[in-house]
């Protein structure tokens, strides 16, 4: 017989909250390896056309990753608010400060993205 989950309601709302978090820090580092490639392309075009719809692509990349950047920022924050205003309820949990700041995860990716594309 399995298990029933028994999370109450200040646990499963910060696992929701978690989750949002993940979503977020996946697209932003999906949108990180975007950036790093679109602009690995534009070395490869010659002044023209090809280079200046290149050019366009990345800079629609880099508003996207500024989104994504806002969004898990924005999330990573809830979660951190409602861990700290929740804190007897959740202190078995680990903080949500093992996420990193988004800058850490656009350097992160960057730099990994980069090493293994040589």
């Amino acid at each position: 017989m399995k298990k029933k989950n028994t999370l109450n309601y200040y646990e499963s709302t910060f696992e929701a909250k978690l989750s949002e978090v993940y979503q977020a820090k996946s697209s932003l580092e999906s949108s990180v390896r975007e950036v790093a490639a679109r602009k690995m392309v534009i070395d490869f075009y010659p002044e023209g056309a090809d280079r200046k719809e290149a050019q366009q692509e990345l800079a629609d990349s880099q508003r996207s990753l500024i989104c994504r950047i806002g969004a898990y920022d924005a999330r990573l924050a809830a979660v951190t608010i409602y861990y700290t205003n929740n804190y007897e309820q959740l202190s078995h949990y680990a903080s949500p400060d093992r996420f990193g700041t988004s800058h850490d995860i656009v350097v992160n990716v960057a730099k990994n993205y980069l090493q293994y594309s040589k």
